[in-house]
């Protein structure tokens, strides 16, 4: 199909499953020229190497990504847009065509009694480079749907973020592997969309998504900002945030509020009912 195409840049396939990917002759690809790249459907890598026929095109080997936005509500049930966000460190991705921006952001405290702490949202364009954390916004109308689903591919063209607070990882972290005083994007019935300190039991960073990490102690809420309008959670207070510093058991495994037993805090132990 392809062969003496000697301006092919790349092929994009979307098995994924290895008794779903279609065996291709030798002559395929015959006379294409070298560094041709073969995009595949996230996670599914090792099968394309795996595959006797498709195995010798691999060297190339890039991801495309599927993202879901979900539709963003403020605390006061309003709505304020589809969000998520992405992170990836093995390569650039562009959004064009996705009707979606990228934005990178730094913090900024706000001095009051609350420990508020804003993030400020920069446009980082069209390119997602390469390790840049970013949080993703539907550019459209509200779609009347809880998500919507874009697709990410993968980009020759480079960009770099600048001052930017957001990072990320490209395998899913549990728990205990997620680094202390860290927020990922997340939602609350009682207030809203926002990044969420991450120390509850159970709870997860899921692949190509980005986080921030706090160097101090946590904040007790985070909000938004776009253009000068802040949106997304506020004056977050109580058991949401630990804010005195994170839990830990005799074994040096972090827990949440709902453990019982003896505990270490700030260096001390105490018993936690």
């Amino acid at each position: 199909a392809f062969a003496y195409c000697r301006n092919l840049k790349s092929v994009t396939v979307n098995w994924t499953a290895a008794d779903k990917i279609v065996q291709i002759s030798l002559n395929v690809f015959n006379e294409c020229p070298e560094g041709w790249t073969l995009i595949v459907p996230d996670g599914t890598e090792s099968l394309y190497i795996a595959d006797s026929s498709w195995g010798p095109y691999t060297a190339n080997m890039k991801v495309y990504i599927p993202v879901t936005l979900r539709r963003g509500l403020d605390s006061g049930d309003n709505y304020i847009g589809y969000f998520a966000t992405f992170y990836s460190s093995e390569s650039a991705y562009d959004l064009t065509g996705t009707n979606t921006k990228a934005y990178t952001g730094v913090l900024e405290d706000i001095e009051d009694e609350y420990e508020v702490k804003v993030l400020k949202l920069k446009d980082a364009g069209n390119i997602i480079g390469q390790g840049m954390g970013v949080v993703l916004k539907y550019a459209g109308e509200d779609q009347g749907s809880e998500t919507i689903d874009i697709v990410l591919m993968p980009s020759e063209e480079t960009a770099t973020a600048g001052e930017n607070i957001l990072t990320g990882t490209d395998v899913e972290l549990s728990l205990e592997d997620i680094p202390e005083n860290s927020y990922a994007l997340s939602y609350s019935k009682e207030h809203g969309l926002g990044f969420y300190y991450c120390n509850y039991e159970g709870w997860t960073i899921a692949a190509h998504k980005a986080f921030l990490t706090l160097s101090d102690s946590p904040a007790k809420s985070i909000i938004f900002q776009f253009d000068g309008e802040p949106t997304g959670i506020k004056d977050v207070q109580g058991s949401m945030f630990n804010v005195q510093g994170s839990v830990y058991n005799l074994n040096g495994v972090r827990v949440n509020e709902n453990y019982k037993g003896i505990v270490i805090k700030n260096g001390k132990k105490f018993y936690q009912k």
